[in-house]
């Protein structure tokens, strides 16, 4: 019994101090990992995001370059920077810089080249009764139904990038204008972009021998949210007129 007492008069508990420190210094170790790994973790998140921009911004240009090469290009007018005037898409502003490209495509259609705009519902289906055909006893419409086709809002956003093609008209400059609507197409599928939208901002165009568009600058900014992820300069060259 005395042997009992003993052992019980030796065993020593922790004390209030002592645990209040070994949470204290537990805190501050959690603390410390905190602050090293959060650093880390934004390298790795802003990282993989610029690597994703980048892959969105090569292939927009690569799209880019593609359209403007295989042009018929003869005249100064034949290729034009602007604005839309209003939100039908159809009349063009010309300006020194823009958001808009205009380029002759052949002797009866010109294509427009944008990504400031959202096509909009209606002019969906301003097209789609303008250009219906009929396949295998189904009415089918051109391109811009399948920009429709897998896309759940009515509008489809601004920031993705558009070709649209008109009938040619000429303005008393002697520069191309849209005139008629044709079709609307989107060279990207949506998972291309995932979470980025695209600004293209045209400038400069460069006139060859004084007579017709030899290249023009391109800027493709890309960006999450409000937030400029990663942006892009390039060269769009035309194809010299035919001889």
């Amino acid at each position: 019994m005395k042997r009992i007492l003993r052992n019980r008069k030796t065993r020593k508990a922790m004390t209030l101090v002592e645990l209040v420190v070994a949470m204290a210094l537990t805190a501050i170790f959690a603390a410390s990992c905190i602050l090293l790994v959060l650093p880390v973790e934004r390298i790795y998140t802003r990282s993989t995001d610029v690597s994703r921009a980048q892959l969105v911004a090569d292939a927009v240009v690569d799209s880019l370059r593609t359209e403007c090469a295989n042009t018929y290009i003869k005249d100064r007018g034949d290729v034009i920077i602007g604005e839309f005037a209003d939100d039908s898409l159809l009349a063009v502003n010309p300006a020194a810089s823009g958001s808009v490209l205009v380029i002759h495509k052949n002797a009866d259609y010109c294509e427009t080249i944008f990504s400031n705009k959202p096509i909009t519902n209606s002019l969906y289906e301003a097209n789609f009764k303008a250009a219906d055909v009929l396949i295998d006893n189904k009415i089918t419409s051109l391109a811009i139904h399948n920009l429709f086709a897998f896309e759940n809002n009515p509008d489809i956003n601004s920031g993705y990038v558009h070709f649209g093609y008109y009938k040619s008209a000429y303005d008393s400059s002697n520069r191309i204008q849209p005139d008629e609507y044709y079709d609307f197409t989107n060279p990207f599928p949506y998972a291309t972009y995932r979470e980025y939208t695209v600004n293209l901002t045209f400038s400069d165009i460069a006139i060859k021998s004084n007579t017709y568009p030899a290249h023009v600058l391109c800027k493709v900014d890309v960006m999450k949210g409000n937030e400029l992820v990663y942006s892009r300069n390039t060269v769009l060259c035309f194809a010299a007129p035919a001889h």
